[in-house]
This record gives C-alpha cells, sequence and structure tokens, in this order.
C-alpha cells in the first residue's frame, strides 16, 4: 500500500517538474525525486501510457511536455473496520475476524487534454 501512495506522489512530483521544465538532466532529475534513472524512465512511460508526449531538451537540459497535458491524482485513504470490512470481503474465521482492519484505497485521477 505505501509503495502505491509514493508512486502516485513521484508521479505528481514529476508532473509538477516536468510542467515548470524544472528537471535538468535525467540523473539530477532522479536525484531530485529520490529515485534512480531506471525508475525515473518508468514513471515517464506510465505517464506517456496516459497520453503524455515528453521530450527532452539538451539545450535547456530539461524535460517538457510537446502537448497541454496535465494530470491530476487525487487518492483519500480509509480505514475500514470490522463491522464494514465484511460487507467486502469474506471472513476466514472467527480470529482472523477479531484482528484485521482492512486499507480501502480511492484514488481518482484527471486527465487534462487541450
Amino acid at each position: 500500500m505505501r509503495k502505491s501512495i509514493f508512486l502516485l506522489e513521484r508521479i505528481n512530483s514529476t508532473n509538477k517538474l516536468i510542467k515548470t521544465q524544472k528537471t535538468w538532466t535525467p540523473a539530477i532529475f532522479a536525484n531530485k525525486l529520490n529515485i534512480c534513472r531506471r525508475q525515473l524512465y518508468n514513471i515517464l512511460e506510465e505517464l506517456k501510457i496516459f497520453g503524455a508526449q515528453i521530450k527532452y531538451c539538451r539545450k535547456k537540459e530539461t524535460f517538457y511536455y510537446e502537448n497541454n497535458f496535465d494530470i491530476q491524482i487525487n487518492y483519500s485513504l480509509k480505514v475500514i473496520k470490522d463491522e464494514t470490512c465484511w460487507k467486502y470481503f469474506t471472513p476466514c474465521n472467527e480470529i482472523a475476524r477479531s484482528k484485521i482492519n482492512f486499507f480501502y484505497p480511492k484514488i481518482r485521477i484527471k486527465l487534462n487534454y487541450n
């Protein structure tokens, strides 16, 4: 679960830096996001799947969107207590039922194209 939240935060941060064209070289950009270059390119590929046309300018040393792309990712995390979680999940046994709380994430992604 934490990894998913970190990925969403990195996508948001990556989008913000690309929009402002403050990424510098890929190595510096990855360092800003506290990831390796390979992970940076994986995130860029994810953004391309959503429709971003990402290019790199060697002269300015920055990534930029070739199209008018924006992505907004909002999420909330809700702890589902025992009474509620059993509406969504079948209990294995009474012991498991008494000890388990489930996290139910709600993620919304909004893409803007002009």
